[in-house]
């Protein structure tokens, strides 16, 4: 059958997915033709595969503004002309028409014999500005390492490789096709890639923890943005051919279904290191702080305050009400300047306050510059304000990545905030985003040295645009009627943040980033819309994964494997051992882990609570109720 229905047990399209993620993502189409397999997702052709071993992870139109937003699409079509054994013809067509900008579009995907042919045409249907617009390529994470042949538009070809490590800048470059083998216990597959109507080029988008390369048309050597009017359009054409190359490697053994998943986990490993603190964000929502008795957690509290502007004062003075609704936690300030005239009458104002860190970043470049640096350090001795300093990005790993030889060699700890939703607001990149989660803390660990590492805020959607070419929002003084930051941001509100789905993700991107070496991530506002309990001071599913990681801080973190569909920690302190579980498949699981057995349902976490010396448990169930069953 080539066209197959809807499967519940993806953990993709249920129902039972919607209500716990809250976020109402179609169902996806799965299509297949010979070897070829793939999955629709609105209209973009995903996880192609041929014969089980991966080809692509996507085939997709994008449109993004002069702020690098992604225009959405606002209405679309699938049309599975033929879908036999030996043939698949399919053609998507989507009109995107938002943040001021139109599009209009039409494919046609064909699958035969060893060929896939995805021919797209659109036009501009309202003048805009745009940076991109057209084809894109994703190539799947796994490839990295692989060697890879450039070839060129005027017929010469460069050998390189999928960079194993993130790679700070494009990896290809002026790109007319790419030849590379793709290895699986499936098999193996010499993958041979034709792009026609523009100059394409490569990027390493675990920058920004989406789980893939990217090869996308317009050169960023070229100039951006580029005004489009009415008529204006595009024709990309992406051409695959595959061979195979050779016998698959042996396969790895598997979980027999109904049995327990397993976990090598050693409650006297060696190798256990001090649990990174949890921290919450200060909430940039308007209105007054509720009560937030529901919230079982004390702190540190994030607060970002933009010293350029002129809320700033009405932000601090709320953090530190919420912070002293909270028992007091300690603020960890992040300043947002342009010069150390800006710095001053913040710092003075934190006199007022128990402060436990205190960073500093240029607004335009979202880094911490020399001067910034050295005023704030300076200034932070003249005022005899004794407390940490930190330094390095406020916007992604990125800017760490790019950047890290502008930063002032003195820097006593480092910083970054990420989230999984920079190009990709679907919840497959959310998910496919924690294993990369762990790819950008490792890194950014070895860049610091022996530096500390804070990682954070870690939030769904974006915070601020740190890549916008227009001016910010002049913010409003009054937070409590406006908000402030996020607030102002286009699209920064997730529906999933009120999710059971969510409550899992936090803990399995928890596990994703604290390594050794990072000192704290802080995950999420405190309340609203971004936060773990409303803005009538109700819990969110969330809260209680908040409250749970919370309860770690001074505990020691065994090194835990990072599991496909699984978020697992698991610390230990004077003999007692807890483990925390959350499943990401949709289909619940029963984990053993330590010594314990948890039973955690679709997209639910657990608790556990034993003896480090033997897992039996301690004057209670191995198992507390899960949220989710």
């Amino acid at each position: 059958m080539s066209v197959s229905s809807p499967q519940p047990t993806g953990g993709t399209d249920s129902t039972e997915d919607l209500d716990a993620w809250r976020d109402d993502e179609p169902a996806p189409q799965h299509l297949s033709t010979g070897p070829w397999t793939m999955t629709v997702r609105g209209v973009s052709v995903d996880d192609i595969g041929y014969g089980g071993v991966p080809v692509l992870s996507a085939l997709r139109v994008v449109v993004r503004d002069h702020d690098w937003r992604t225009v959405p699409v606002t209405s679309c079509s699938v049309d599975v002309r033929e879908a036999g054994d030996q043939r698949l013809h399919v053609v998507l067509s989507a009109t995107h028409d938002d943040l001021g900008a139109g599009v209009q579009w039409r494919s046609e995907l064909t699958a035969e014999g060893n060929r896939l042919r995805l021919a797209v045409a659109g036009e501009v249907t309202r003048p805009f500005r745009r940076n991109r617009m057209g084809l894109v390529v994703l190539h799947p994470v796994d490839v990295a390492g692989t060697v890879l042949r450039v070839r060129h538009p005027d017929g010469s070809a460069t050998t390189t490789a999928f960079p194993r490590d993130i790679a700070p800048h494009q990896p290809a470059e002026d790109v007319a096709g790419l030849d590379w083998t793709s290895e699986t216990t499936d098999g193996v597959l010499d993958v041979s890639l034709d792009l026609h109507g523009e100059v394409f080029e490569m990027e390493d988008q675990r920058n920004w923890t989406d789980a893939s390369f990217k090869t996308y048309s317009t050169p960023l050597t070229e100039p951006f943005p580029v005004p489009v009017v009415a008529g204006d359009g595009f024709e990309h054409v992406a051409e695959v051919v595959v061979a195979p190359a050779g016998p698959p490697p042996a396969a790895a053994g598997e979980t027999t279904a109904g049995e327990p998943l397993a976990v090598l986990l050693d409650p006297l490993s060696t190798g256990a290191h001090p649990a990174p603190r949890l921290q919450l964000q200060a909430s940039t929502a308007p209105g007054g702080v509720p009560r937030l008795e529901a919230l079982e957690w004390r702190g540190p509290l994030l607060v970002e305050l933009d010293a350029t502007g002129r809320a700033w004062p009405g932000v601090l003075a709320r953090a530190g009400r919420e912070a002293d609704l909270l028992g007091g936690a300690g603020l960890d300030v992040r300043i947002t300047a342009r010069d150390g005239a800006d710095l001053d009458p913040v710092l003075v104002a934190l006199r007022r306050y128990r402060v436990e860190r205190v960073a500093a970043y240029d607004g335009v470049g979202h880094v911490t510059t020399p001067a910034l640096w050295r005023h704030l350090r300076e200034r932070a001795v003249e005022l005899s304000v004794d407390l940490p300093l930190a330094g390095g990005t406020r916007a992604h790993f990125t800017e760490l990545n790019r950047r890290r030889q502008d930063l002032p060699a003195d820097l006593p700890a480092w910083t970054f905030s990420s989230t999984p939703q920079m190009h990709d607001t679907g919840r497959r990149q959310l998910l496919q985003a924690v294993a990369v989660q762990r790819q950008t803390a490792e890194q950014a660990v070895r860049l610091a040295g022996a530096r500390p590492v804070h990682v954070g805020p870690v939030t769904l959607r974006a915070r601020f645009n740190a890549v916008a070419t227009s001016g910010r929002h002049d913010e409003d003084a009054d937070v409590v009627a406006a908000g402030t930051g996020p607030q102002h941001v286009w699209a920064a509100d997730d529906p999933r943040q009120a999710g059971h789905g969510f409550a899992a993700w936090l803990i399995a991107s928890y596990q994703a980033f604290a390594v050794p070496g990072v000192a704290s991530v802080t995950f999420a506002e405190t309340w609203g819309p971004r936060g773990v309990v409303s803005v009538a001071g109700e819990p969110f599913p969330a809260a209680q994964s908040v409250g749970w990681l919370a309860a770690l801080d001074g505990w020691d973190l065994l090194p835990c494997p990072l599991v496909p569909g699984l978020g697992l920690v698991a610390a230990r302190r004077a003999g007692r051992l807890v483990v925390l579980a959350a499943d990401l498949t949709g289909r619940g699981r029963r984990v053993r882990a330590g010594g314990l057995d948890l039973v955690v349902g679709p997209w639910g976490t657990a608790r556990g609570e034993g003896s480090a010396s033997g897992g039996a448990p301690v004057d209670q169930p191995a198992s507390t109720p899960s949220v989710r069953g």
